[in-house]
Order: structure tokens, then sequence, then C-alpha cells
């Protein structure tokens, strides 16, 4: 598992993280970007090639231009 922490629509650091459930993971990637708020503009969290959340949900979902990988 991975929380990838973006600024300026780049990743810009990363955790990698042992295995949780998705709702621990999930409170994970929150506690861990709550920590980081001020140097970073969100974050995903991806479960190998599967995203478990992106936080803020449009910057994550509605961007094709800065995250391709979630085009269907």
């Amino acid at each position: 598992m991975r929380c990838y922490f973006i600024r300026g629509g780049h990743i810009a650091d990363v955790d990698k993280l042992a295995e949780f459930s998705d709702e621990e993971a999930i409170a994970k990637a929150y506690a861990l970007f709550s920590e980081r708020k001020d140097l970073f503009e969100g974050f995903e969290f991806w479960d190998g090639a599967r995203v478990l959340i992106g936080h803020p949900e449009l910057f994550a979902q509605n961007n094709p231009a800065i995250w391709p990988l979630h085009r269907p």
C-alpha cells in the first residue's frame, strides 16, 4: 500500500505502508495527510493497482490531465 502526496498536480512524496483493511487504510491516509496538509494539496491511497481514496475527491477523480490512470 502506498499513500501519494500531491503538490502542484504532481506526486511530491510517498509513504509505503503495511497492508490494512480498506477502512483502516482510508483512516490512515487521512491521518497521514492531516500531519502534512500544510505541505500538500491532496493525496491518493493505493493498494496495488486499486485506488482506495483520493482527497480532495474532485482533484483525484475529475482531472484526467493530472491523473490519466483514472480514465475508464
